[in-house]
């Protein structure tokens, strides 16, 4: 961890040369985007992980995943739990090719896809808990306002 401050306060390149030697740091965020990629043992929390070998093995499948002569995505999009669709058109973004970049992109997005699912939980309790009138609410109206926020993202 001291190295990756090092790196987001100092911006200078004289520690470039350490980015390819980082760990990805395992918490909920990045364990269920490791979770997605595929042929992967599910691991559910950081903690549960004993044995060393198995922490570096999940570390060599995420630099083999993100340093992939064919590069690395990553989904942007929301995920409708109830449809299991795409909130908008399945949009990804190419990942750079170092654990250290690609850790704060990931952990960003897992995080704001937390959000959006916890927004959607809420609002559903709220409109739509016996009063199938107001379901529009949630798929119709609550789904195009995000889709479009998406949409309109850089």
């Amino acid at each position: 961890m001291t190295f990756k401050y090092l790196l987001l306060l100092d911006k200078c390149e004289r520690y470039d040369s350490i980015k390819d030697e980082l760990h990805m740091v395992l918490d909920k965020y990045t364990l269920n985007w490791y979770n997605s990629l595929p042929n992967v043992d599910i691991v559910k929390e950081w903690s549960k992980i004993n044995k060393y070998e198995d922490y570096w093995n999940i570390q060599k499948n995420i630099k083999t995943t993100i340093t992939s002569k064919s590069g690395c995505s990553y989904c942007l999009s929301f995920k409708n739990k109830k449809t299991n669709t795409f909130l908008n058109d399945k949009k990804e973004i190419r990942l750079p090719n170092n654990i250290f970049d690609a850790e704060y992109i990931i952990w960003e997005g897992e995080k704001n896809k937390e959000k959006y699912s916890s927004i959607v939980t809420e609002l559903s309790k709220y409109f739509c808990e016996g009063k199938d009138k107001d379901n529009w609410f949630i798929n119709d109206t609550l789904e195009t306002f995000l889709a479009k926020k998406i949409q309109d993202a850089p």
